[in-house]
């Protein structure tokens, strides 16, 4: 851009000052000059708009330090200033940084999420300590299985491997994601249905029923009972058996074997807890086992 040969007028040494240093800094910017000059900035206007320029200048110096979630995080930035030309006027616009924009398109496709997802949302399966978990559920994925099911002590890393494999399918495979911490969520979903509140009750169990990725994180460790059972549980994994591309993963602290003994419940009806295990054992490859206590 060629630089001006002009008198800077003002009333403070100070402003004139800025003026100059703020001007000579965009000069000697070779790649910000080149972006102004494809928006069709002149000089006349940078200059007459100096203090709006240099903001602009600045921001676009800052943003090329940033290239992750996390540096817009520590920086407590999240949106780009820029000046765009309209109809020969200059306005101001902001638009999201794009690490920031790629990380606001996943958070964005859960419905439900019961994990810190603003502090995991970069944990891979590679990152769980158990890797034999890790293997065991690629390589159930890689065998075309859409429900997998993880179960063993706690602290065996059950709910890690679960993050982390919805990082890695919500980047890639899928649009939607509900991410269930059953102990809290199925309280709130039964109490609606002591509420009678039927049309929102039957609203969340027909969106879990479609979730293109289901996580039921830690089943068997809600309280259990029949409408628990037989009027969540069940009526998810059943309308989901029949719904084309969904995958779900659950995780447990019981075998499926155990499972259906607790299901059992007080009633000692065992269809139920049997047709939950039976859907569960034909769509499965195999229980993944995570392993002992981890103290």
């Amino acid at each position: 851009m060629e630089k001006l040969n002009v008198i800077l007028h003002s009333t403070s040494q100070e402003i004139e000052n800025f003026r100059k240093e703020a001007y000579k800094k965009i000069l000697d910017d070779v790649e910000f000059c080149e972006i102004l000059k494809n928006a069709g900035f002149r000089d006349e206007e940078i200059l007459e708009n100096i203090a709006k320029f240099d903001l602009y200048h600045n921001d676009f110096l800052l943003n090329k330090k940033i290239k992750t979630y996390e540096e817009c995080k520590n920086l407590n930035k999240f949106y780009i200033y820029e000046l765009v030309k309209v109809n020969g006027f200059i306005e101001e616009r902001y638009r999201e940084i794009d690490a920031y924009h790629r990380a606001s398109i996943y958070f964005n496709k859960f419905i439900y999420c019961d994990f810190d997802l603003d502090n995991l949302y970069k944990t891979k399966l590679r990152d769980v300590p158990r890797q034999n978990i890790s293997i065991d559920l690629g390589l159930q994925l890689k065998s075309g299985k859409k429900m997998f099911y993880v179960y063993g002590g706690h602290n065996t890393y059950k709910t890690m491997a679960a993050i982390a494999f919805t990082n890695n399918l919500g980047n890639k495979l899928v649009d939607t994601i509900a991410f269930i911490d059953c102990a809290k969520r199925f309280k709130e979903f039964a109490d609606l249905a002591f509420a009678k509140d039927k049309n929102e009750f039957d609203k969340i169990i027909k969106i879990l029923s479609k979730v293109q990725l289901l996580v039921l994180d830690g089943l068997g460790e809600e309280y259990k009972n029949e409408i628990v059972r037989d009027l969540i549980l069940l009526p998810i994994l059943r309308n989901r058996s029949k719904e084309k591309g969904v995958i779900t993963v659950i995780t447990s602290p019981y075998s499926l074997k155990e499972l259906s003994k607790i299901y059992t419940l007080k009633d000692r009806n065992e269809l139920p807890a049997r047709e939950i295990v039976s859907f569960i054992k034909s769509s499965i490859d195999s229980e993944i086992y995570s392993g002992r206590l981890n103290l």
